[in-house]
């Protein structure tokens, strides 16, 4: 597998064979794997479980449309690419429900809805120039927990668990800013609406962000051969995504190949995908006695769950009943059906600290 550093060295594919090189890709990472992928237990899901109701409802409710009016559509679009941006953070979720009483999305879209009602423009600018501390005020993340000392009934002040989180968010936003700002961008937005132009072409912009932006170059390698990448690409796809369902009257993010983005496959997608059996791992693969908490996995393993998740859901999007018959669409309703009820008590969640890719 690639390291951060490793993986500023795999080159994107154009983008006209950018999706097809990814899912390709992610099939052959998972057959590498010996993962499975048991195509009666998607259908058993998909024409059972996944009702014409609740796929509906899931499909009305996968995406995630912004409270707020826009002065210019560039604003709207600049803080649709930031969100994407710091569409990450599924390590610290525990930490974080335990100290803010929200999960990583929400506190993502707490701190960005929080930059943007800021007194400074959500420009490269302040990309660049927030610190942790100022993430930590707008987003009501604690730097510092009551802890117990030796003397019985005293308490000491000690770093949060969180700490590392939000020096993550700060690196991502200070170094994206950096490269719009030697690129002569103003924002992130603005990047995004000239990469786009008139293409029409969700491949343009995943390609355009992932060849730009360490923070969306989300890529692997094959066990063993770094010279074989596998492209993930979670959040530049969700941004396409995001863009296609959140601005349906602006013509130039109606994808002309919608039906081509892959899943923005973080953790839970997986975690849901194990649970159901329509991933069939190795004996050894995960630890061998767990229950409903966080299983913790390697960077390689983790990899390796993400990329067949990829493929599995491109698998089982023939097999769908109900329009829109989209493998990003699917991907979402699963993400999202695992929030549903006690399903979100039920998964075991997959987790992995120390990334910004999910």
């Amino acid at each position: 597998m690639s390291s951060s550093s490793q993986a500023q060295g795999i080159p994107i594919p154009p983008a006209g064979d950018l999706f097809a090189t990814l899912h390709a890709s992610c099939a052959q990472l998972a057959k590498a794997n010996n993962i499975n992928i048991n195509l009666a237990n998607a259908k058993t899901f998909l024409s059972s479980t996944l009702t014409p109701e609740l796929y509906a409802d899931r499909v009305a409710h996968s995406f995630h449309p912004l409270p707020l009016r826009f002065d210019s559509q560039i604003d709207h679009i600049n803080l649709l690419a930031v969100r994407a941006l710091l569409n990450f953070g599924s390590g610290y979720r525990a930490e974080l429900k335990q100290l803010t009483g929200r999960g990583a999305w929400d506190n993502i879209q707490f701190l960005v809805l929080a930059m943007h009602l800021d007194a400074h423009p959500l420009d490269a600018q302040r990309m660049h120039s927030v610190t942790a501390s100022e993430l930590a005020m707008l987003a009501n993340v604690p730097t510092h927990i009551d802890a117990p000392s030796p003397i019985a009934g005293v308490t000491v002040s000690e770093p949060s668990p969180l700490v590392p989180f939000l020096n993550l968010l700060a690196q991502t936003l200070n170094d994206t800013g950096k490269i719009l700002l030697d690129r002569g961008f103003m924002s992130l937005g603005q990047f995004v609406m000239s990469t786009i132009g008139q293409s029409r072409s969700a491949a343009t912009l995943v390609a355009a962000l992932a060849s730009t932006f360490p923070a969306f170059r989300d890529v692997a390698s094959l066990p063993g051969a770094p010279d074989k990448p596998v492209y993930l690409l979670k959040k530049a796809q969700f941004l396409a995504m995001d863009l296609y369902f959140s601005l349906p009257n602006v013509q130039a993010v109606h994808w002309v190949d919608i039906a081509d983005v892959g899943i923005p496959s973080d953790n839970v997608i997986p975690s849901v995908l194990v649970h159901l059996g329509i991933l069939e791992l190795p004996a050894d693969f995960l630890p061998s006695s767990h229950d409903v908490g966080p299983i913790t996995v390697s960077f390689e393993k983790m990899a390796a769950l993400r990329a067949a998740s990829v493929h599995a859901v491109k698998e089982m999007t023939p097999m769908l009943q109900y329009e829109p018959k989209f493998t990003v669409v699917l991907g979402s309703v699963i993400w999202a059906w695992a929030k549903v009820g006690d399903n979100r008590a039920k998964i075991p969640r997959l987790t992995l600290k120390d990334t910004c890719m999910f």
